[in-house]
């Protein structure tokens, strides 16, 4: 089964964008990521993306990266975002409601 992408990548400076972006997401990173409309998503990545072959509506091939960032609160909130879209990526400390955050006594 062929997986499609709104937007996909032939060119060297795209697709080594989308690896830098890759490198800053590496699994279970706690991250704040803003994305190229304004909005941003907080969750930690549920494993690193990978740049993969994708086709888009015209049936062109070309490169893209999709990340998963979980929401530790409900999983049915989980985001997937597409790694072309994104303009700054955050590294975040776990929260206090976090399930992976430190205690004290």
């Amino acid at each position: 089964m062929a997986q499609f992408a709104k937007n996909v990548y032939t060119d060297a400076a795209t697709i080594e964008k989308i690896e830098t972006w890759i490198r800053e997401l590496p699994q279970s990173a706690r991250v704040e990521v803003t994305l190229a409309d304004g909005s941003s998503h907080v969750g930690t990545v549920a494993a690193r993306p990978m740049i993969q072959v994708f086709k888009n509506v015209d049936g062109d091939e070309g490169s893209n990266a999709v990340v998963r960032l979980e929401d530790p609160m409900d999983s049915h909130n989980d985001a997937f975002l597409w790694l072309d879209e994104i303009v700054r990526i955050d590294r975040v400390l776990p929260g206090p409601l976090d399930p992976g955050a430190s205690r004290s006594a």
